[in-house]
């Protein structure tokens, strides 16, 4: 597998402190997929019409990210960034009336649903809340109609990755999926939309709910059925998202259902949980989920799972149920995210 992470350095900047310099991501991404914004993108392909923007009452068609000048592909969907005033309530005054007004500014996070085919440097800069470290980026989210005029255009400045969330994976399924990636702007403002960005002619692969392949240890994985959404986001000292300390980083429980009989699964819940062996050396060293090509056999992207250990096991829906499934529930303590070359 292509490793596309380009770690940085880490270190234990808070958010208040966010004084790294740029450079750093403009020289990860020098010479990475993409390019510059200059009336036409051709970079990376577009998708289908499923690109549409997707906010209430909007009559975009299609989404576009930039970073540091650079197209670097198409979101899905993408939400919030605009600014937002906190509005403050005064005592009522002697006529009873309570007069307000507006008090800090702040910018929510910008939230984009995207697949596995956008630029790399775009991966590069999501890994690096895997790597618990954090590169600034700044950018635009662009809106365009079905022509590719540009009709909104977002810029943003000194943003961090908070938040990733993987999608839920099911072999019965051949639905499209995408993963959301939530970045944290210091600031966003609103431009002049000019100009027409084109797509290119390439189709790219998709990503389906069904194509994945999982591995926990030793445990047998032949069995597994479908996988829940599984998350990581940068979190404080005190697991709040206030003030949160760059390098930490949670990750969320994860859901694995097997079908048939796991004997061995079994096994490692009793003497994980039961019986109460469950230090660090008990845990599981190593697994991965990979998400594949239609083919099963290309890895687009996977995530490299590190000590993990089981905290529940029970059957899987009503009961009688027709067949045996169970649900494990695991912890993550950290994982990696890797993405191969996309297509171009």
């Amino acid at each position: 597998m292509v490793d596309d992470t380009r770690t940085p350095e880490q270190g234990e900047e808070t958010a208040e402190s966010r004084g790294f310099s740029r450079r750093g991501f403009l020289a990860g991404a020098a010479g990475l997929t993409g390019v510059a914004l200059s009336g036409a993108f051709s970079g990376v392909p577009a998708l289908a019409a499923s690109t549409r923007a997707t906010s209430p009452g909007s009559t975009y068609a299609h989404w576009f990210l930039e970073l540091n000048g650079v197209i670097v592909g198409q979101p899905h969907s993408v939400q919030g960034g605009e600014g937002v005033a906190e509005v403050v309530h005064e005592p009522p005054g002697p006529d009873g009336v309570v007069r307000k007004h507006l008090g800090e500014l702040t910018y929510p996070d910008i939230v984009l649903r995207v697949g596995l085919n956008l630029g790399s440097s775009f991966y590069t800069w999501v890994s690096t809340l895997f790597n618990h470290s954090a590169f600034e980026a700044s950018g635009a989210v662009i809106a365009t109609d079905y022509d590719y005029k540009v009709k909104r255009r977002l810029e943003f400045g000194n943003a961090i990755v908070r938040e990733v969330t993987f999608p839920a994976l099911s072999a019965a399924s051949t639905d499209t999926v995408f993963m959301t990636v939530s970045i944290a702007p210091q600031f966003t403002q609103r431009v002049p939309a000019t100009g027409t960005v084109f797509k290119a002619s390439t189709k790219p692969t998709p990503w389906l709910a069904g194509n994945f392949a999982a591995s926990f240890g030793s445990l047998p994985f032949a069995k597994i059925s479908k996988i829940d959404p599984f998350s990581a986001r940068r979190v404080s000292a005190d697991g709040t998202g206030r003030g949160l300390t760059l390098a930490n980083v949670d990750f969320s429980e994860l859901g694995v259902t097997l079908n048939g009989d796991v004997p061995q699964w079994n096994q490692f819940y009793e003497r994980f949980v039961i019986q109460g062996n469950n230090s660090e050396e008990d845990e599981i060293g190593t697994g991965s989920i990979k998400f594949l090509a239609p083919n099963l056999s290309k890895v687009l992207a996977a995530i490299d799972l590190r000590q993990i250990g089981i905290f529940s096991l029970a059957p899987d829906g009503p009961e009688p149920v027709t067949g045996t499934r169970t649900k494990a529930g695991l912890y993550v303590e950290d994982a990696r995210f890797h993405v191969n070359a996309v297509d171009a």
